[in-house]
C-alpha cells in the first residue's frame, strides 16, 4: 500500500480566535481630564487627577506627547495604574513629567484580563503660574 500523505487528517492548531472567552476590549467614556494645569518651575502646581468610567476593571498605561499629529513625541515617563468597572479616578504625581507651557496629549491605553485593549487621547493645555 502506498503512502498517500494527502490522506491523512492536518491537526488544527488553535488560535486565539477559537478560544472561548472575552473579546470585547474595554471602553473607556466620560474622561474628564482638566482643561488647563498651572505650570511653575516645570512641574505642575498640583496633580493632574483624570476621572474615568470604565465599563471593566482594567489596567491603564498613562503617557503625555507633545507636537503635532506628523512630529508628535512621548514625553519619558509613563503611570501605571489599575481602574475597576464604573467610576474611577487616577491621580499623576506632580514630578512624572516636565512641563512648559503649550498643548499636550494624554494617551490612555486600558487592557483587560484577557489581554484586550483600547486607547483614547485627551487634551490638555499647560500654562505659568500667576
Amino acid at each position: 500500500m502506498p503512502f498517500a500523505p494527502a490522506s491523512l487528517p492536518v491537526p488544527q492548531l488553535a488560535t486565539a480566535s477559537s478560544f472561548a472567552g472575552d473579546t470585547s476590549a474595554p471602553r473607556l467614556t466620560e474622561l474628564r481630564v482638566p482643561p488647563s494645569v498651572a505650570v511653575r518651575d516645570g512641574l505642575p502646581v498640583r496633580a493632574i487627577t483624570v476621572r474615568l468610567y470604565a465599563s471593566e476593571p482594567a489596567a491603564l498605561r498613562i503617557t503625555l506627547q507633545r507636537g503635532s499629529d506628523g512630529a508628535r513625541r512621548t514625553l519619558h515617563g509613563t503611570y501605571r495604574a489599575h481602574v475597576g468597572a464604573g467610576d474611577g479616578h487616577v491621580t499623576l504625581p506632580r514630578a512624572l513629567w516636565r512641563l512648559r507651557a503649550g498643548a499636550y496629549r494624554l494617551r490612555i491605553e486600558a487592557t483587560d484580563a484577557a489581554g484586550n485593549g483600547r486607547a483614547v487621547v485627551a487634551s490638555l493645555r499647560a500654562r505659568r503660574a500667576r
